[in-house]
């Protein structure tokens, strides 16, 4: 399956496994307003979304949970909250046959934001070597076993872009989204 490996990239994603199909995106971006007291807010972009299943059962599955539960349902608000993670705007949006999704959520501590640390007056996330960062207002820093970004906590937004996966060999759910409404 292809997902960010050693990111959480959102427990959105992480549903997304137990189907026997898999939703793969090309990119996701996040944007990250701190407070002082080290809440705040994340807002999360995620670029074509398709669908890797070879079975119409899978591609139902696939397409159910992210139509449905997580643009839809109740209970995936409580899922996240659960995880700290309240989300305030979820929204599917289509461009050009390609499905994106924008989520925003606030969370209390920054801790709960996709494994990102503050230590000794840095943020920072630790991501595997060959994760693909397209862009960052942060220092990169590459080590022989991991990546990292790191920022000083005078740094309120922190933003980072991300490469997923080569999505043209997939569906493409954009079409399908725009059956269903």
């Amino acid at each position: 399956m292809r997902i960010l490996k050693n990111s959480s990239i959102l427990i959105f994603l992480l549903l997304l496994l137990s189907n026997t199909g898999c939703l793969v995106f090309q990119k996701i971006s996040y944007k990250i307003l701190i407070n002082e007291d080290k809440s705040g807010t994340a807002n999360i972009y995620i670029t074509d979304i398709t669908s890797d299943a070879i079975d119409e059962e899978a591609f139902r599955q696939d397409t159910a949970a992210i139509f449905t539960f997580m643009q839809n349902s109740d209970e995936f608000i409580e899922d996240m909250k659960t995880e700290g993670r309240f989300i305030t705007h979820r929204k599917l949006i289509v461009k050009n046959d390609e499905l994106d999704a924008e989520v925003k959520y606030n969370f209390k501590n920054i801790s709960g934001v996709e494994n990102i640390n503050y230590e000794d007056g840095f943020y920072f996330i630790t991501m595997d070597i060959s994760d693909s960062i397209i862009t960052t207002n942060g220092e990169i820093i590459n080590s022989g076993s991991y990546k990292r970004i790191l920022w000083d906590d005078q740094q309120k937004l922190l933003s980072f872009e991300m490469f997923s996966a080569e999505t043209d060999a997939y569906r493409k759910l954009g079409l399908y989204y725009k059956k269903q409404e």
